[in-house]
């Protein structure tokens, strides 16, 4: 914890802390990329939410799934997002796979 210069009451003044970014207080340490991946699974898990599907898939589970794949991800046609295999099944580790956006928006095709 910083020092903070003292006021004439003895308490620290407040002016005088660090404003800004604070990564030693993240939740996941100094990583960005980990810190990207929490905003990606809390942004997912609560649109999950609001379309009433079911959420099963923890964080951790989250991370390994794109182990070594995070790098992949975007908004080309190419890049790879998260879908479910089963939609009338919860987001859980065995219900998702990394899909490239172009299959995912082409869906099933009919014949």
């Amino acid at each position: 914890m910083e020092q903070l210069p003292l006021r004439k009451d003895g308490q620290p003044d407040q002016r005088f802390r660090k404003t800004g970014p604070r990564p030693e207080r993240w939740k996941h340490g100094p990583s960005q990329e980990a810190r990207e991946q929490l905003r990606a699974f809390t942004t997912k898990r609560c649109q999950a939410r609001y379309r009433g599907e079911a959420w099963s898939l923890t964080f951790a589970e989250f991370q390994r799934i794109w182990s070594g794949r995070w790098h992949q991800r975007g908004r080309r046609w190419d890049s790879l997002n998260i879908a479910r295999k089963d939609p009338l099944k919860p987001w859980s580790q065995h219900n998702v796979r990394l899909q490239a956006r172009g299959e995912i928006f082409r869906g099933p095709r009919s014949k």
